[in-house]
């Protein structure tokens, strides 16, 4: 969209139309835009292991890159371990992101086992710290993961308390096992995710769709009535899974990631369509980043390589070449997978997400014609190597705005470290809990008319029943 737009204390005050008839407005700055929203990148691994290596990306540097390519806010996976509480490993993420971001952020935490202590973390979490999301893994043996009975338990814990659930739908015990049949695994998974969502009642947000068969099915569950969000990740839109058989192995293993790419060279048109149509909700980064030295494991065999790429600073120019240069996504279908509809999700909308009076003012300079060839030369992330090297794209953030502050322009970072925000998003989010509170007060409401008929019926009295006077209750 092309609009003047003022914004005053970090808001959007006037928009397109109101601004001629202001007097006062002489020795304002109006900023023209091109395409307005930021986007919000819903799934980073700022800082997190895998393998036991930590990520060369930490906030600092992974915000960065989320700014160069018009990124507003992010939400980061907080990396809890079986050893410490999930309060604990809150507030060490928390004390480091406050630090070191560049733009917005909110935390989704990790639930690596299931006890009351746990429990009581959640909730803590939930009511005083402002998060609303918990991720739980099935991925990996060498990674925590519940089993499918924490799960359903943790699935109505979040229920209770309005938080989204957030599953690594993925067959751990028998990953590591049959690794030619892994996708059939993940399409078991995914619809076991499911049904144990379902039995709890609880909204699922499954992240990592990278195959056909889970898009198809999460696209099946929702007209089964399953409130379930499919988010898949600009990898899977940009490359394949074929680079794991090429003949270099620092290529092919740059490419390792979790869950791996398919080697089909048609599944990212595939998932394009499906999020133009509505069944896939989300396109997110997944950023973990490791550079080639730490992914030198490949004498131990492919499964000693950690597992993650970049994509914070591609995610948005990757969608706009693969979808809207194509023409298989329009630019508000666009603006929808990269920011609204994250927004909607988490609770963050209306004031991150859209464009209007009072809403945050986050926003993004594009240039639909601008050409970039994205290489590890020119990015922000601090790995060596990159899984989208060489590929052109037209479309590309010019400015990023932060809360009304220019924050990345002309390929440079304007603002210092830490001056970004921990947004507290609240619980039971419309987009996800509406239809749950509506049909449990619907419930609760025909429950007790049927309850107070019952009641009447017992209570009913017959005075003259065959056989003579009654003193009873029938």
């Amino acid at each position: 969209m092309v609009a003047d737009i003022l914004i005053k204390g970090g808001k959007i005050c006037v928009m397109p139309g109101e601004i001629e008839r202001d007097c006062q407005l002489e020795n304002e700055p109006l900023i023209l835009l091109l395409l307005a929203v930021g986007g919000i990148d819903s799934h980073t691994h700022f800082g997190c292991q895998s393998m036991g290596i930590r990520s060369v990306d930490d906030f600092a540097s992974g915000t960065k890159a989320a700014l160069a390519g018009g990124t507003t806010m992010i939400i980061n996976c907080v990396d809890s371990t079986v050893s410490e509480s999930l309060m604990s490993s809150f507030e060490k993420w928390k004390k480091q992101a406050d630090q070191q971001v560049y733009c917005d952020y909110a935390l989704s935490v990790l639930v690596p086992k299931w006890s009351e202590g746990s429990k009581k973390d959640m909730a803590e979490l939930v009511k005083n710290h402002g998060v609303n999301s918990f991720k739980f893994s099935t991925a990996s043996k060498s990674a925590p993961m519940l089993n499918d009975c924490e799960l359903y338990e943790a699935l109505k814990h979040c229920r209770q308390l309005g938080a989204l659930a957030r599953i690594h739908a993925e067959h751990g015990d028998l990953i590591s096992m049959v690794c030619k049949e892994e996708e059939l695994l993940t399409f078991n998974c995914a619809l076991r995710a499911c049904s144990l969502s379902q039995l709890a009642g609880c909204p699922l947000n499954l992240p990592f769709v990278v195959n056909k068969h889970v898009a198809k099915s999460v696209a099946h569950m929702k007209t089964k009535g399953l409130i379930v969000f499919g988010e898949t990740t600009a990898a899977c839109l940009a490359v394949n899974g074929n680079n794991y058989f090429h003949t270099s192995l620092s290529h092919a293993a740059a490419h390792v990631t979790s869950p791996p790419l398919r080697p089909d060279p048609t599944i990212g048109n595939g998932l394009i369509r499906r999020l133009a149509s509505g069944e896939l909700e989300i396109v997110s980064s997944g950023h973990c980043a490791f550079n080639s030295e730490q992914r030198s494991k490949t004498a131990s065999g492919f499964g000693k390589i950690p597992q993650g790429v970049t994509g914070a600073e591609e995610r948005m120019m990757i969608l706009w070449q693969k979808g809207v240069n194509t023409g298989m996504l329009d630019p508000m279908r666009f603006v929808a997978v990269i920011s609204s509809n994250a927004a909607k999700l988490f609770n963050l909308y209306p004031s991150k997400g859209r464009v209007a009076v009072d809403s945050d003012a986050d926003l993004v300079v594009w240039d639909p014609f601008a050409e970039k060839i994205l290489s590890t030369q020119n990015q922000w992330s601090k790995a060596d190597c990159s899984i989208y090297e060489g590929i052109k794209c037209f479309g590309t953030p010019v400015i990023t705005i932060v809360g009304g502050r220019i924050a990345f322009e002309e390929g440079q970072v304007k603002v210092p470290a830490g001056s970004g925000k921990y947004i507290s998003v609240a619980p039971f989010c419309p987009l996800a809990f509406s239809r749950i509170v509506m049909t449990d007060a619907l419930q609760a409401k025909t429950a007790m008319n049927n309850f107070e008929g019952q009641h009447q019926k017992r209570m009913t009295r017959i005075t003259k029943p065959p056989g003579g006077d009654s003193h009873g209750l029938w």
